[in-house]
């Protein structure tokens, strides 16, 4: 993916991979729940890990999700 590119038509920072949930009674911008250890990871690699030696993958994604470059990057990563 060209990074000189605007590829969102926003000034508003994307959201965390990672974040501290607040204090209780506390407003969070990005509420959460847990899930356990080890249930979601991060990364293409980590997809990757997840896809290898499938005979068929199907992935399916809103029209906001920039394919090429997942397609671009999950190649590689498989790779």
């Amino acid at each position: 993916m060209q990074m000189n590119v605007p590829w969102r038509k926003t000034t508003q920072l994307l959201a965390p991979a990672r974040h501290t949930p607040s204090a209780p009674g506390q407003y969070d911008l990005y509420p959460g729940f847990p899930v356990g250890s080890g249930q979601i990871a991060l990364g293409y690699d980590a997809l990757a890990v997840q896809l290898a030696g499938q005979t068929q993958v199907m992935l399916d994604g809103y029209g906001g999700v920039l394919w090429a470059n997942l397609l671009e990057q999950l190649d590689a990563a498989l790779k």
